[in-house]
């Protein structure tokens, strides 16, 4: 039982490991084309560098929300159906039929 508890808190962690990878990463390439669009915004448009500030912590705040309540819950169902996928074809693959000549059907000529 407690080897159980053990593997499934290790892999709790690394699910939390990978969704916060995965965050961080999300978040880099975001802030590279924000700063993209943002320096056009200033040049052309003479936005305030603390209107732009305000608008990334928008951004980061609802990518951080989306990646806390709704991406681990997408892996747990996408998960879930994968186990169903391998765990049909697993038992599919161990009954094999019988042909109906096997069994002492009716035998064609």
């Amino acid at each position: 039982m407690a080897s159980i508890q053990h593997s499934v808190g290790s892999l709790v962690s690394s699910f939390e490991h990978l969704v916060s990878g995965l965050l961080e990463s999300v978040l880099a390439i975001l802030r590279h084309f924000f700063n993209i669009i943002a320096g056009v915004l200033k040049g052309t448009l003479n936005i305030s560098e603390d209107v732009l500030e305000s608008a990334w912590k928008v951004v980061e705040s609802s990518v951080r929300l989306v990646f806390a309540n709704f991406l681990p819950i997408v892996l747990l169902v996408l998960g879930g159906f994968v186990g169903i996928i391998v765990a049909n074809r697993q038992t599919s693959a161990g009954q094999k039929t019988v042909s109906s000549a096997k069994k002492g059907g009716k035998k064609r000529a």
